[in-house]
């Protein structure tokens, strides 16, 4: 298995989405991303992304910087 099959198979295991597991992922590959920029490469309905990166904040898995627009940066999936 692969270190990324085995990271969603983690994810999954705690419970998130498919949409969280995509935008962690992409996040994790592309770095920080604003929501458009998040939207474009995670083919994530716009109306959606919002709610989502709200709950991988809550999660503790992704940090926001504030600001306009808001960058949204994924925590290392070690911690």
């Amino acid at each position: 298995m692969s270190y990324m099959e085995e990271l969603v198979t983690r994810l999954k295991r705690l419970g998130l989405s498919n949409y969280e597991i995509k935008a962690y992922l992409t996040l994790l590959r592309c770095g920080t991303l604003t929501s458009t920029e998040l939207v474009k490469r995670s083919g994530i309905p716009q109306p959606r992304i919002y709610d989502i990166m709200r709950r991988l904040e809550e999660k503790g898995l992704v940090l926001v910087a504030e600001g306009y627009p808001k960058r949204y940066r994924a925590e290392d999936p070690r911690i």
